[in-house]
């Protein structure tokens, strides 16, 4: 009897004492309370447009369109021979109206004039849009040259 009674004690006290050590514990930040919400059903139709504009020279501003379900990847390669362009984008809902986008491009032009190498354009960028409104995300300015060149990204949810 007084062994069961010792041994009772003792799982009373080590239970109090972990009841009090879990009181004392700091609460999570935000961002790490309870699960997200979950994916809405919804595909969000991404469109990206480049602007290359050099002095010599205008291209034609050039725009690719992807179809990506919340909170999925999608991913696009085109090229041929030196030129590409690439984009991987993984969009959000965020709330009515609002759509996170991580959107990570490549774009080398053609060869430009007298086969001038124009250099590539690498960028990762996550931007907060507006649904259905244009954003410019990027301008870049090439150090060596009066080239310019313009990221836009516009996110519209399609249900």
């Amino acid at each position: 009897m007084l062994k069961r009674t010792s041994l009772l004690l003792c799982a009373l006290t080590i239970a109090v004492t972990a009841a009090a050590q879990e009181t004392t514990v700091a609460p999570k930040p935000p961002e790490q309370q309870g699960p997200r919400t979950a994916a809405q059903p919804a595909n969000i139709r991404i469109e990206l447009t480049i602007t290359d504009q050099r002095s010599d020279s205008q291209t034609p501003p050039k725009t690719i369109t992807l179809l990506v379900e919340d909170r999925q990847s999608g991913r696009l390669r085109t090229g041929r021979g030196n030129a590409a362009l690439n984009l991987d984008a993984r969009p959000e809902i965020v709330r009515e109206g609002r759509v996170r986008v991580m959107v990570a491009l490549e774009y080398t032009p053609q060869d430009g004039p007298e086969r001038q190498t124009q250099p590539p354009i690498q960028e990762s960028v996550t931007a907060l849009l507006e649904d259905g409104k244009p954003l410019v995300i990027s301008q870049s300015a090439d150090p060596m040259t009066d080239r310019k060149v313009r990221v836009e990204v516009k996110a519209t949810v399609v249900r």
